[in-house]
C-alpha cells in the first residue's frame, strides 16, 4: 500500500473488513491535486473541446478534468486556474476537503514520507493553505515523548522523506529543515517558488532541486549529504550560490548560466565519485555574459576528486587559451558532450588526468 497514492489507498477500505482501516496506518502520505482529477472527465473535456462543445462535463461522480493550461510552468505567477471559472474553484474545494479529511484520519505519528503537489498556478491564498497542511504534518508527525525519558524532544520530526511540488516556501520552512527535521534524509523540491537564503541540514542524504525559482539562495550546507541534484530553475541574478557538502558522492548540475547569473561555487568534495555537469552558456547565442559563464573553470577545478565525470555544454571561453587545471588524480572516466575542444584544450585536460582510462567525445567541436 505504501506505493499507492492516497486516493487509491483510501479506496482499499472497501475490499474487506480487515482492510477497512488499514490505510490510516500507512507510513506514506501522498497528496496530489493532479491525481485527483478524473481521467473520465478529462476525456470528456477533450472530446468536447474537439467538437467545439463548451458544455460542462462535471456530471459524473468523479473529480474534474485535467486542463493542462492550468499547470503551465511559466516564469510569471499565472493564477488563471484559481479565478477562471466555478469549475476550477470546485475542483480545489474537493481537493481541500479530501486533504483535510485525510490528515484528520491518518495516524500522523507514524508518518515517514510526505509528498504534496498542489498543482501549478495556485493563488497566494491556496499557497497559504498548502503551507498549513505542511505545518500540520510537521507538528503531528512528532510523537509524544517517552515519559521515562527526559531526552526525547517534542519537536523532532519522524519524517525521513519530504517531496513538495509547486509549493511556495520561505525561510520558516528552511529553519524547520535545519533545526526540527532531525530525521529527514531525503528532500525533493519540484517547481517550487522559494524565498530562501540558505538550506542547512545535519541529517540530509539526498537533496533534489528541480525547476525551482529561488530568491537570493546563497548557501547549501550539509555535512551528511550524499547526493545533490540541481536540475533547472533560477536564482537571483546577482546572488552567488555556495555549496558546502564534503560527503557528496554523486553530483548532478544541469542549469543555464543566465539563470544563475551570480554563479555557483562548490567547496571541495573529497568523497565525490560521479559528477554530471551541464551548463548552457550564452556565448553560443551571443547574449550577455553572466558570472557563471566565466567561472565555470573554477567549478570544474572543485571536482578534482571525482572518478567519473561528464561535462557538456562548455564554451570556448571556459578554459581560456592555456587553462591551469587542477590535477584529477582519481579520474578514470571522462565524457565530453557538446563541448568546444579546440586550441589544444582537450590536451590540457588530459594532461591533468594521469590515471584516465576511458574517454568519450560526443558531438564536440574542434574550433
Amino acid at each position: 500500500m505504501s506505493f499507492l497514492k492516497n486516493r487509491e489507498a483510501v479506496r482499499t477500505c472497501i475490499l474487506s473488513k480487515r482492510w477497512r482501516h488499514l490505510w490510516r496506518s500507512m507510513p506514506c502520505l501522498d497528496i496530489d491535486y493532479e491525481e485527483l482529477i478524473s481521467t473520465k472527465e478529462a476525456a470528456a473535456a477533450a472530446a468536447g473541446a474537439a467538437s467545439g462543445d463548451n458544455s460542462n462535463p462535471a456530471g459524473s461522480d468523479s473529480d474534474d478534468d485535467d486542463n493542462s493550461s492550468d499547470f503551465d510552468d511559466s516564469s510569471s505567477d499565472d493564477d488563471s486556474d484559481d479565478d477562471g471559472s466555478d469549475d476550477s474553484r470546485k475542483r480545489w474545494e474537493r481537493f481541500e476537503d479530501f486533504t483535510v479529511n485525510l490528515m484528520l484520519r491518518c495516524d500522523m505519528a507514524l508518518l515517514e514520507s510526505f509528498r504534496l503537489n498542489i498543482g501549478k498556478g495556485r493563488a497566494a491564498l491556496r499557497q497559504g493553505q498548502a503551507w498549513g497542511w505542511l505545518r500540520r504534518a510537521i507538528k503531528l508527525s512528532a510523537p509524544a515523548p517517552d515519559p521515562s525519558s527526559s531526552k526525547r524532544s517534542f519537536s523532532s520530526w519522524n519524517l525521513k522523506r519530504l517531496h513538495l511540488c509547486n509549493v511556495f516556501l520561505d525561510n520558516l520552512f528552511a529553519e524547520h529543515v535545519g533545526s526540527v527535521c532531525r530525521s529527514l534524509q531525503e528532500l525533493e523540491l519540484d517547481g517550487c517558488r522559494c524565498k530562501i537564503q540558505a538550506i542547512t541540514s545535519h541529517s540530509l542524504k539526498r537533496l533534489v532541486l528541480k525547476n525551482c525559482r529561488w530568491r537570493e539562495l546563497a548557501e547549501i550546507t550539509s555535512p551528511t549529504l550524499k547526493t545533490l541534484d540541481i536540475d533547472g530553475g533560477s536564482n537571483t541574478r546577482t546572488c552567488l550560490l555556495v555549496i558546502w557538502a564534503p560527503a557528496v558522492a554523486y553530483l548532478h548540475l544541469d542549469v543555464k548560466a543566465a539563470d544563475f547569473g551570480g554563479s555557483i561555487s562548490i567547496h571541495e568534495m573529497p568523497s565525490l565519485d560521479k559528477a554530471s555537469i551541464h551548463i548552457e552558456s550564452h556565448y553560443r547565442y551571443g547574449l550577455y555574459e553572466s558570472k557563471f559563464d566565466v567561472n565555470q573553470l573554477n567549478l570544474i577545478r572543485s571536482l578534482s576528486n571525482v572518478t567519473s565525470l561528464e561535462l557538456s555544454g562548455l564554451g570556448t571561453k571556459v578554459f581560456g587559451k592555456k587553462p591551469a587545471l587542477q590535477e584529477f588524480n582519481y579520474l578514470r572516466s571522462l565524457l565530453l558532450g557538446n563541448c568546444n575542444i579546440g586550441d589544444h584544450k582537450l590536451g590540457f585536460f588530459l594532461n591533468s588526468s594521469p590515471n584516465l582510462e576511458n574517454l568519450t567525445l560526443r558531438h564536440c567541436k574542434d574550433a
